[in-house]
């Protein structure tokens, strides 16, 4: 199986949100009334399941600003969830098997979590490309908030050309 990398050039440009930038209480509301949701990242996951909305995916990999995750939030996840998908994926890649998995939780009937041994921040954009419009992908953005992208077209268009640009690697 291959991967994406992101080169350097990229770095600086992809830290710039894909979406609104939001709090908590407003990420959490808009979870309620999206068709789907997918969360990227530990914190963002936990919150909003702690909330009372149970997104159809969580992707976390038990850290935080790569530091280990509070195992309260690792928990809150783990224990929302009877279907896990767990995967390897490096620092700055998206690796065709972390891709797949992610393209079959979001495609499933049930909810499920995607357990990443590494990094899952990029894997936001596999999820940008693969749900349905109308679907909402979560991820964090510390120290800033929450970053709700609302997928659409032009979500789609943007998710994949930034893929596009990624190396490719076999």
């Amino acid at each position: 199986m291959g991967r994406h990398i992101l080169p350097e050039a990229m770095r600086e440009e992809m830290r710039r949100p894909l979406g609104r930038v939001m709090e908590i209480d407003d990420a959490v509301e808009l979870a309620r009334q999206a068709e789907g949701a997918v969360c990227v990242g530990d914190v963002c996951a936990s919150e909003i399941i702690a909330a009372g909305v149970l997104p159809h995916v969580s992707v976390y990999d038990r850290k935080t600003v790569r530091k280990s995750a509070d195992e309260k939030w690792v928990s809150t996840i783990e224990s929302a969830y009877n279907i896990c998908y767990s995967v390897k994926n490096p620092h700055a890649t998206i690796t065709d098997e972390a891709a797949l998995a992610l393209r079959l939780a979001i495609g499933a009937h049930q909810p499920s979590r995607v357990l990443v041994d590494g990094e899952e921040d990029l894997l936001a954009l596999i999820a940008m490309i693969e749900c349905p419009d109308g679907w909402v992908v979560f991820y964090g953005m510390p120290g800033e908030g929450i970053v709700a992208a609302v997928v659409g077209a032009e979500l789609h268009r943007k998710a994949k050309a930034l893929l596009k640009r990624m190396v490719r690697e076999e």
